[in-house]
């Protein structure tokens, strides 16, 4: 019966150890919790009504953000599920804004090696108007 107690005691504090980890790690990394989160993270950083440039220099001073595309001839484009695209792949849907900066956020791998990246969507004015969240998620 002793030998029951105690193994579940290890158990419980093994379970315990890992959900602090996981609460720890949120806290480090706030990329991984939910889009709208996320938006509003940065939303407290860069402003909607931001000017371009000075979106890009707020970018350029974050130590891991990456921006892997600017798009300056079109708004950002969504599937008609709802879907951010990269590029305009022929499809007839409509776009947001008039140009878009596409930046890699951050990369975490709990529980999947997953990568997070933020589209600002400028209006014609060069003001930003939304940002969107996308993630690369490598499953196996």
């Amino acid at each position: 019966m002793k030998k029951n107690k105690r193994k579940l005691k290890i158990i419980l504090l093994i379970i315990t150890f890992i959900i602090m980890i996981l609460i720890i790690y949120v806290i480090i990394n706030p990329y991984c919790l939910s889009d709208k989160f996320v938006v509003k993270y940065i939303s407290i950083r860069i402003p909607v009504g931001t000017n371009i440039e000075k979106v890009k220099s707020k970018i350029s001073d974050k130590k891991h953000w990456e921006i892997e595309k600017t798009e300056l001839k079109h708004g950002l484009m969504f599937t008609k599920t709802g879907y951010p695209l990269k590029s305009d792949y022929g499809f007839s849907n409509e776009y947001v804004g008039k140009k878009f900066i596409y930046v890699q956020l951050a990369e975490y791998n709990l529980p999947f090696n997953t990568i997070v990246f933020a589209f600002f969507v400028f209006d014609e004015n060069d003001k930003l108007i939304r940002i969107v969240i996308d993630r690369e998620v490598d499953a196996p």
